[in-house]
């Protein structure tokens, strides 16, 4: 069964991608975001969801990045996985770093998660 996703990433063409490889492989992309403060008003939202899975982008346009979401998500839903879909390979804060703009290996992690 597919897992409930959240995509947040500062370019929609991104996001549009990422949603409709998502949703062809299983997956509901229940919410999108595309910037800090967006997402983190839509955190109540994911919750009631059931939000199982947030890719996230590191560097978001407006400031912020996507390691203040993946701490907001955390506190509010326990063992939600994130992933990090980013031009930076070395973060310490999702599950799994995935380098853009490989889709394929996002399209994975989410999967076996």
């Amino acid at each position: 069964m597919g897992k409930k996703v959240f995509v947040v990433d500062d370019y929609p063409d991104i996001r549009l991608i990422l949603k409709r490889l998502l949703q062809g492989a299983g997956h509901l992309v229940k919410l999108e975001a595309g910037a800090v403060n967006e997402a983190l008003g839509l955190i109540e939202e994911a919750k009631k969801e059931g939000i199982e899975v947030a890719v996230l982008d590191n560097s978001l346009g407006g400031g912020g990045d996507g390691s203040t979401i993946a701490a907001a998500l955390r506190k509010e839903i326990p063992g939600i996985k994130i992933i990090s879909f980013s031009t930076l390979d070395d973060l310490k804060w999702p599950e799994i770093a995935v380098v853009k703009p490989d889709f394929r290996k996002v399209i994975e992690a989410v999967t076996n998660i």
